[in-house]
């Protein structure tokens, strides 16, 4: 080897030497400080419910006996207190009226004939707006084949939660 090769190759053999334990350093120092992550806060602790078999939301904020808007008028410009809580929640919850009565007696309808099964017109809505933006999209407004609405029947929401509580569901 030449004077000059030998030279090079000592100068690598340093530059080597001192990149190593600095590469080395750098990849301590990231794993450590990778490592080092904040504790997270402890879970707070869960909440408890108890089983509620009382009311429904619908209960709560609707009428219990279901009316159609003809019957049994009573209080704002003789509509039925059905009516009204449907015209009450219609622009907030942008589900038309109509289709929020509908729910509502689905709801009703299946508490009369099956309570076991806990059916809430939220769910039914949520069905309605899933298959036809609530009757908008001129589609079948619950998604109902020909088949489920002859065994079913023809009204739309108490067919609907017939076939969601067939077989003893319970969707409380």
């Amino acid at each position: 080897m030449t004077t000059k090769q030998t030279s090079w190759a000592r100068g690598a053999a340093l530059r080597g030497l001192v990149a190593l334990p600095l590469v080395a350093g750098l990849v301590t120092a990231g794993w450590l400080l990778a490592d080092r992550s904040p504790e997270p806060a402890p879970a707070p602790p869960p909440v408890v419910r108890e089983a509620v078999s009382g009311p429904s939301v619908l209960e709560v904020s609707a009428p219990v006996k279901a009316q159609e808007p003809g019957q049994g008028a009573s209080g704002q410009g003789g509509k039925s207190p059905l009516q009204q809580w449907a015209d009450q929640l219609a622009g907030p919850l942008d589900i038309p009226a109509d289709a929020l009565i509908g729910y509502a007696n689905g709801e009703l309808a299946l508490r009369g004939e099956d309570p076991s099964c806990h059916l809430s017109w939220v769910t039914l809505a949520g069905v309605g707006s899933a298959a036809s933006n609530h009757g908008r999209d001129g589609a079948n407004p619950l998604g109902l084949t020909a088949a489920q609405a002859k065994k079913y029947g023809a009204n739309a929401p108490v067919a609907a939660g017939r076939a969601l509580c067939a077989g003893g569901t319970d969707l409380g």
